[in-house]
């Protein structure tokens, strides 16, 4: 059956195709999340529940359930602020900040949560969030590398382990990806010359979206998707032909710089906090990758590759949902394998590939340690991945069999030193 399922498959064009994988993958989700919402304790937060301050994905199912009984109306500020303040979250008192405190995602949980009696919606929208991202990162890696890159990105996203058990909760990072995967496409689309004026609005909406459900690297993104939309081959010379574009250029340069003077302030305040915790980690095996300031950029490869592969660990406890992602994660060995072999290997597209690692780098060093902040940027991992994979020769092919293994057998021998040896 399955192979009849992929005949069929290789007959349809592409979008077609990538309609029938994103439902594929929406089923596969649903049918996690029953299972997920009948495991009891388990059910309650991604992570070991309950930590002080609590996690994000049980502080906002909770705070939403408080809210839903305390609140006079749907919308209730006093009540907010009350209720997400018993949690340590002081995001009500800042609501006049709101590209600081990026409230999107607390209010859509309240909202949700207020209008259909249940928390179950919350975890049905990530769901259906989480799919459509498989979407368009197909359209996305299609678009710059390539159709047979393109499917083997949105199979890889649609069914490993990690992104389907993710999205079963109730963390903002489900729309964040969505949100960026749908930025990138549309840059890619208007840098390819294919602009559509309801694209434009689209675009602009989702960039709001996403200043006010993610603060700080937020602003870094929509600028590298307008450098990407804008710059292209012979930017300088059609500039000099057509006067429009030189005032849409200026216009969006204006506009890019307000944005990233109105944040400044949580940039900086972010990376100074997520870095002076780098410094603060504890293990030998982390701080060797970390990166706490300038003098430590020479770790950037090692971060990187760290990054692309988290969280994995091996032989410890199972005590929640993350510890069967970090012990099933050893499925991202061959997808980081082939992302960094990618980096050697010459780029239909330069400025979208550069860029976007970098923007990875950007979001992944300063917070190193916690994944769910870059969790978002794992279709970029999956982009260079397919790339390659669908690019490879023979000799490439042996090479990336053995590095894979081999590094499969580090990390198993690794984590059985570590959590068995010397448990």
């Amino acid at each position: 059956m399955p192979l009849a399922i992929l005949q069929t498959l290789k007959k349809r064009d592409f979008r077609t195709w990538l309609k029938m994988i994103v439902l594929a993958a929406l089923a596969v989700r649903a049918v996690v999340l029953v299972i997920v919402l009948l495991s009891g304790p388990w059910s309650e937060a991604y992570m070991t529940p309950p930590t002080t301050p609590p996690r994000d994905d049980y502080r906002y199912v909770a705070g939403a359930e408080r809210y839903a009984q305390e609140a006079a109306s749907i919308w209730d500020r006093e009540a907010f602020t009350r209720v997400f303040d018993e949690y340590g979250d002081w995001v009500g008192h800042l609501l006049d900040q709101p590209f600081s405190v990026a409230p999107l995602w607390y209010f859509i949980a309240c909202f949700l949560r207020y209008v259909s009696g249940s928390s179950i919606p919350i975890r049905v929208l990530n769901v259906c969030l989480s799919a459509a991202a498989v979407g368009y990162t197909g359209l996305f890696v299609q678009a710059v590398y390539g159709e047979k890159a393109g499917k083997i990105a949105s199979l890889s996203l649609a069914f490993l382990p990690f992104p389907v058990l993710y999205s079963c909760f109730a963390y903002k990072e489900q729309l964040v990806m969505l949100l960026t995967m749908v930025l990138f496409y549309h840059a890619v689309l208007i840098r390819q010359g294919r602009f559509h004026p309801a694209r434009l609005v689209s675009t602009v909406l989702c960039a709001l979206a996403l200043l006010l459900t993610r603060s700080g690297v937020s602003a870094a993104l929509i600028g590298l998707c307008l450098l990407i939309a804008l710059v292209k081959p012979g930017f300088l010379a059609l500039i000099k032909k057509d006067r429009r574009v030189l005032v849409l250029t200026v216009a969006c340069g204006v506009a890019a710089a307000a944005v990233l003077a109105l944040l400044y302030p949580t940039i900086r305040y972010k990376l100074d906090y997520y870095l002076s915790g780098n410094a603060e980690n504890e293990g030998m095996a982390l701080r060797l990758i970390t990166v706490t300031g300038l003098k430590d950029l020479y770790k950037l490869p090692l971060t990187w590759f760290y990054a692309m592969l988290s969280p994995v660990s091996l032989f410890h406890k199972i005590e929640c949902f993350y510890d069967i992602t970090a012990m099933l994660n050893v499925t991202l060995i061959p997808v980081a394998v082939a992302a960094a072999m990618y980096l050697f290997k010459k780029k239909p597209d330069p400025l979208v590939y550069y860029g976007c690692l970098l923007y990875y780098l950007l979001s992944a060093v300063p917070s190193i340690a916690i994944f769910r902040h870059y969790f978002s940027l794992l279709p970029l991992t999956l982009a260079g991945g397919s790339a390659f994979a669908a690019g490879m020769n023979e000799k490439e092919k042996r090479w990336f069999i053995i590095l894979s293994a081999a590094l499969l057998v580090l990390i198993v021998g690794y984590y059985f030193w570590r959590n068995q040896l010397h448990a």
